[in-house]
């Protein structure tokens, strides 16, 4: 949740340590604009009481909201719907790249489909039970198995090789979002080689069950660092470069 900003006659406090509206015992470190995620351990000066101002520090700043979460460098991390309006964008291209790639297995696949639905639609007529689509007389359900295949390996090539080479797939940028190794968000250049497969295939494996899929889309709404499964089996982070600087 982004902090709301002060009052338009009072002016924003200076950077620094102060002490966490969340947490009495801690300080947390503010950007000069909202919280960050950085905390430590409330250690007052010698001589001096907790909760009296010292050399650096200072009450909290009363703002209204919840610290932004941030890397550990103070770059802001996307937001779930960032984050879900680019996977959705990269889905519709990798779908695009894979039904170019399976360009010679459609028109046999559309040809068992029509053969199917004909054989299923004159069997309820009749009052039977249609023939499943699976049945291996009609090739239906061995060449969508290869189909599916080309999909997860074209994802797997696209994903891998745009965060490696660029740190962001083609519908992060379009929403602005980069990943990044964890705790990071200034670096520039890609992910490591290693870093980018491990989290893509963690994404296609992911893809085989609905239930694993929608985990790891809803992952990042409950885990602080905002990482769905892939990232953190990869030890990433997705940040938000739009509103780098917020």
């Amino acid at each position: 949740m982004v902090s709301q900003p002060a009052a338009a006659d009072r002016p924003l406090p200076e950077p620094g340590w102060y002490a966490d509206p969340l947490d009495a015992a801690r300080e947390r470190f503010w950007d000069g604009t909202a919280w960050t995620t950085g905390l430590r351990s409330l250690t007052p000066a010698a001589g001096l009481p907790i909760g009296q101002p010292q050399a650096g520090r200072g009450h909290a700043p009363r703002i209204a909201g919840r610290p932004v979460p941030r890397t550990t460098d103070g770059v802001r991390l996307a937001g779930w719907w960032s984050r879900f309006g680019a996977t959705l964008v990269d889905g519709l291209i990798i779908l695009a790249l894979t039904l170019v790639a399976s360009a010679p297995l459609l028109p046999g696949f559309w040809d068992a489909c029509r053969v199917w639905y004909a054989d299923a639609h004159r069997a309820v007529l009749m009052g039977g039970q249609p023939t499943p689509f699976t049945d291996e007389r009609y090739g239906v359900a061995g060449t969508y198995t290869l189909m599916f295949l080309i999909n997860r390996g074209v994802g797997l090539a696209y994903g891998t090789a745009l965060q490696c080479f660029a740190g962001a797939t083609l519908g992060m940028r379009m929403l602005g979002l980069r990943v990044d190794r964890f705790g990071r968000g200034r670096t520039t250049g890609g992910l490591p080689l290693a870093g980018a497969l491990v989290r893509n295939l963690v994404f296609q494996l992911a893809g085989w069950l609905w239930i694993a899929q929608l985990a790891n889309c809803l992952w990042p709404l409950f885990n602080a660092d905002r990482q769905a499964l892939h990232d953190i089996a990869a030890r990433t982070q997705v940040i938000d470069i739009a509103r780098r600087a917020g």
